[in-house]
């Protein structure tokens, strides 16, 4: 209220609205800085991108993200956000395109890894999304991704017959996820691959209670 011009204020004040869930004042403050600063500043068209993003707004997050880019082509959240407007639009090549160039500035950011392993999983290349998931670091995986990187890694392993490994990891992720039919059926299917009958049909069984409602 007292400096209406301060940048930085206004950026910090649009953070906290956004925390609080107030998300359209939050927008329209975080604007407000984006055109106090001339509109060149990649980290506050980024954020702007993330939160117009989060709203399912995906051409003016593609815009801002493109402005981003503009401003600083080397930019890795710059290239990650152009992925992600891309994915959202499901325009998966190009998606993928985008995260190696985010890759090429930051080959270790765990947002990223794991992007580009659920493309690949979607694609059908499990060779691929074993790979990009040997590279992630497990100490900077969020808790709440942690099962799906297990999950991603058993299915790959279990699509390349490595089928030792994909039960130690399908596994991990039942111990770390949520609840989940589909996963179970699909370790359940794996325990049955190699012999494990009885663990086969407790776990399928455990599947089927999940799935009824």
């Amino acid at each position: 209220d007292s400096c209406p011009n301060d940048v930085e204020a206004r950026c910090r004040l649009a953070e906290c609205l956004w925390e609080r869930g107030t998300r359209q004042q939050a927008v329209e403050h975080l604007s407000r800085a984006v055109e106090m600063s001339g509109g060149k500043d990649p980290s506050m068209l980024i954020q702007l991108g993330q939160m117009h993003l989060a709203l399912g707004d995906l051409g003016e997050a593609s815009r801002l993200a493109d402005s981003a880019l503009r401003a600083a082509p080397r930019n890795e959240a710059a290239w990650r956000l152009h992925a992600t407007v891309l994915e959202r639009q499901g325009r998966v090549p190009e998606a993928l395109d985008s995260y190696y160039r985010s890759l090429s500035y930051d080959s270790h950011d765990p947002d990223t890894l794991l992007a580009v392993a659920e493309l690949q999983h979607q694609l059908g290349r499990p060779s691929r999304t074993l790979a990009t998931l040997q590279r992630l670091d497990s100490s900077l995986i969020a808790d709440a991704a942690k099962c799906r990187v297990w999950e991603l890694r058993g299915y790959a392993q279990q699509q390349v017959g490595r089928y030792d490994e994909a039960v130690v990891s399908l596994t991990k992720a039942v111990e770390l996820g949520p609840p989940s039919a589909e996963l179970r059926a699909q370790l359940a299917e794996v325990h049955w691959h190699l012999g494990h009958e009885e663990l086969a049909r407790r776990t399928l069984r455990d599947a089927f209670l999940l799935a009824t409602p």
